[in-house]
């Protein structure tokens, strides 16, 4: 749950607030469950620091607070240039705050998410400089206890790299003789301490003391991530398994996962993580040490250039290949161009021959066609498909490992290529082969669209399963959002500490997990209503925090591995209110507008809607759109509201429960109307006097009543063609139906029942283009829609029950759309994407 955003303990250290009059905070820099880190300047001398403040939430436990200090004392008791320096402590409305030094440049986790794989120079650099700041702190007899390549930091200054290592929070003053006392109560009281995936066995155990091998465990698996490109152990599944693994599980073999790795970095590497404490490298020193002896074996020695790799001759062999045509030369003894006398080559070994003026001309005139044709090549098929046809591509691998998901991985593939007989005869194999809940459902939807036969205009050409194959807590809805290439699902869950939680992952292009599943709500307990929402060049989340008698709405922004990147913004009013249902929209000018709705009383609620600017703070007050008088004994709901800015209009609908009856309608409101910047329409501060008749309803902007009569409806979505806005929602009477009403005078322009059986329809615009989605008869339906009418419809997979409404997200290309949806898989409520091509 958020902290109360009070004036006695705010969650978030304004800008220009000075701490302990000397620290002048600049902005936010980062935050985590823990604490929040802001920049500031020392006002007395200028210069400018990092400050660590603990999360208001966690400030009353005296445990905490003790953990959090612990960073203060083992940084200041180690002078090492490879170590962040604490400069300072100080408290803040009564939450300690520790002075660091500013640290610029990216986390090891950072370099490697993005590289995945480093050179082997660069990792004895990173690793030899961690072994020292290790060697320096275990000199004063301190245990990190939490070394991971979060906490180790490149820095970049004066164009030279330092390694850093951060955040000792869970650092131990380990003396091996005072296990009993106080202070090792403290650090264990029966919980495990630090990350599981670089845990050692004595940490994973939380038997016995845990000393300085602990660390030089953990950063031999992190030398083994650096070159290998993927943790030691498997850590998709959970947190018993990695514990199992690092009890009694085999250890990789290096050379093996990598045949470039030399056969002595095997050895180093048994021995770093040699379960035995005593047999494992005595000093972080030596460790360094013998890394450099290991990895120097496999150096390549001066002399000339060294033969083409694999890849780079597989992909000289491709372009080759790819120009069938291509004149293959008659292939003859070659000879020493300036003499007749023997080489001294090996035998065998072809030698090379004079070219003649129209030999090389001809050869110029291939080379240039092979060039052309090639090109083409690459054109036509794709630079991703071409790349990994070639074994050029370096994108991130799935995080899915076992024998069958590696087979789904492929069928996923052959998918996104176009290949869909192969991918569905692949999908059957992956079941067959190890009968998973995954690979049963993921084959369920493709036979469905292949059952369906792909006769419209829109085909199937991706198909994901967003969270952990063996994922057992059920998810509820499911949302997706696309930021330039990259992909992103998200989706609430539990964390299994009783919250629900939203969860987020990276994708794909063939719609594979390529990142952990991350929370990013971790202050909510009870998160819902959660929607990505992407542009060219940021990510962000906007959900619901319930909190029993009251509801909140927040937005936070994402960075690009779909991590929680900023703290929370509050749209509605205060944190004593009950708002739900929100929806956003972006401005021209990279403003955004959210609408939702709030509870006034019991009885009457009413829609507002908010102006942010690109940073997601407040633009003027929330304004109420609409004021409702309570029908008779009954209640007076506007809900489940849709918005979109577009045509120079505000337009919002919603669904108007009035007593027993339902209207879809929508409002059309001008962003410069005055009224919004003065809170929108004011309301009686209590009900009328019985026998008194109260006000009239009252709604801002042109009101539209969409639906012909009234009826049971479900959410309403809208997206604005050129024409005009486009709306669509299903009845449990009449099924799914859309309405186009004219931009500039609201008429309706059509109107059409498109799917008597149809529910839950849901809409997605991509320039001129859109798409509808909805499903029937246990079907997942899609369909082109243009100012003229709705196309063809397809089938692309299969859902059954009571589902939320699916998301529709505009692809990369011309006619690309992306479809989340939930659906079940062994019992379980799962999230499930896919990639539609309409053409």
């Amino acid at each position: 749950m958020y902290p109360r955003m009070s004036v006695e303990k705010p969650t978030v250290v304004a800008v220009g607030t000075i701490l302990d009059g000397k620290f002048r905070v600049s902005k936010e820099i980062g935050r985590g469950g823990m604490a929040a880190v802001y920049e500031a300047e020392n006002v007395d001398i200028g210069k400018r620091v990092a400050v660590k403040v603990l999360s208001a939430e966690l400030a009353n436990s005296k445990v905490v607070t003790e953990r959090f200090m612990r960073e203060a004392r083992a940084a200041a008791k180690i002078r090492s240039p490879y170590i962040c320096d604490v400069y300072d402590v100080g408290t803040y409305n009564g939450r300690p705050f520790l002075v660091m030094e500013l640290l610029e440049g990216e986390s090891l986790y950072d370099r490697l998410a993005r590289d995945r794989r480093l050179d082997p120079k660069e990792v004895l650099e990173i690793a030899a400089q961690t072994a020292m700041g290790l060697q320096q702190a275990h000199d004063a007899n301190i245990v990190h206890r939490d070394l991971k390549p979060e906490n180790i930091f490149l820095t970049h200054s004066g164009g030279e790299r330092t390694t850093k290592i951060v955040d000792f929070g869970l650092a131990k003053f380990y003396d091996p003789h005072l296990e009993g006392g106080a202070n090792a109560r403290l650090t264990k009281e029966g919980a495990l301490f630090g990350t599981p995936a670089y845990m050692s066995p004595e940490q994973a155990s939380a038997q016995g003391p845990i000393g300085f091998r602990s660390d030089l465990w953990a950063l031999g698996c992190i030398v083994y991530e650096m070159l290998v490109g993927r943790t030691v152990w498997n850590v998709d599944q959970g947190v018993a398994m990695i514990l199992a693994q690092i009890a009694g599980g085999p250890l990789p073999t290096p050379s093996k996962v990598c045949p470039d790795l030399p056969p002595a970095f095997d050895a180093w590497f048994a021995k770093a993580l040699d379960r035995d404490e005593a047999l494992r490298f005595a000093s972080a020193s030596e460790m360094a040490e013998a890394l450099r002896h290991a990895l120097a074996e496999g150096q390549a020695p001066k002399g000339p250039p060294p033969l083409p790799t694999a890849v780079e001759t597989a992909s000289v062999d491709a372009l080759v290949s790819s120009v069938p045509y291509l004149p293959q030369p008659e292939l003859k003894p070659l000879v020493n161009p300036y003499s007749a006398a023997p080489s001294g080559l090996p035998s065998g070994m072809p030698k090379l021959r004079r070219w003649s003026g129209r030999g090389l001309a001809w050869s110029f005139a291939a080379l240039a066609f092979g060039v052309v044709a090639a090109t083409a090549y690459v054109y036509f098929e794709g630079p991703p498909r071409f790349l990994r046809r070639v074994g050029l591509d370096v994108a991130p691998q799935p995080m899915e490992g076992e024998p069958y998901a590696q087979l789904v991985a492929s069928a996923q593939e052959q998918l996104a290529d176009g290949e869909f007989a192969d991918a569905v005869a692949t999908f059957e194999h992956a079941f067959e082969s190890g009968e998973k809940k995954a690979a049963r459902s993921l084959r369920s939807h493709v036979r469905v669209a292949d059952e369906a036969g792909g006769s419209g205009p829109c085909q199937l050409r991706g198909l994901g399963h967003p969270r952990a194959f063996d994922a057992v807590t059920k998810a509820s809805r499911p949302t997706f959002a696309r930021v330039g290439q990259n992909l992103f699902a998200g989706w609430v869950a539990s964390t299994g500490a009783n919250q629900q939680a939203v969860f987020t992952t990276r994708l794909d292009y063939a719609l594979r997990r390529i990142a952990p599943e991350r929370v990013v709500t971790p202050e909510v307990t009870d998160a819902r209503d959660p929607q990505l929402f992407g542009s060219d060049d940021r990510l962000l989340l906007l959900y619901t925090d319930a909190r029993g008698k009251e509801s909140l709405i927040f937005a936070r922004e994402l960075d690009g591995e779909a991590r929680d990147a900023s703290a929370p913004h509050l749209l509605n009013g205060s944190e004593t209110e009950f708002a739900y249902d929100p929806t956003m929209t972006r401005a021209p000018d990279g403003s955004y507008w959210v609408a939702y709705t709030q509870a006034e009383d019991k009885r009457v609620h009413d829609l507002y809607v908010r102006h942010l600017d690109r940073a997601l703070n407040p633009i003027g007050p929330p304004a109420r759109i609409t004021a409702y008088a309570p029908p008779e004994k009954l209640r007076s709901v506007p809900s489940f509201s849709n918005i979109e800015l577009a045509h120079g209009m505000l337009n919002v609908v919603y669904r108007l429960q009035r007593g027993l009856t339902y209207q879809v309608v929508q409002l059309r409101i001008s962003p410069d109307d005055p009224q919004l910047a003065r809170g929108g329409l004011e309301r009686a501060a209590t009900e009328p006097a019985k026998g008194v008749e109260a006000d009239p309803d009252r709604v801002l902007g042109q009101l539209l009543m969409l639906a012909e009569e009234a009826g049971v409806q479900a959410q309403p979505r809208i997206s604005c063609l050129e024409a005009g806005c486009l709306t669509v929602w299903s009845d449990e009477e009449r099924g799914a139906q859309a309405v186009l009403v004219s931009k500039d005078t609201g008429e309706v322009l059509w109107r059409k029942n498109f799917a008597p059986q149809g529910s839950r329809p849901a809409l997605g615009r991509q320039g001129a283009q859109a798409a509808l989605v909805w499903y029937e008869n246990d079907r997942v339906k899609v369909a082109p829609v243009d100012a003229k009418g709705i196309g063809v419809a397809a089938v692309v997979a299969w859902v059954k029950g009571l589902q939320p409404y699916p998301e529709v997200v505009g692809g990369a290309e011309p006619g690309q759309w992306y479809i989340s949806w939930r659906a079940y898989e062994a019992a379980v409520f799962e999230p499930f994407v896919a990639r539609v091509d309409c053409h």
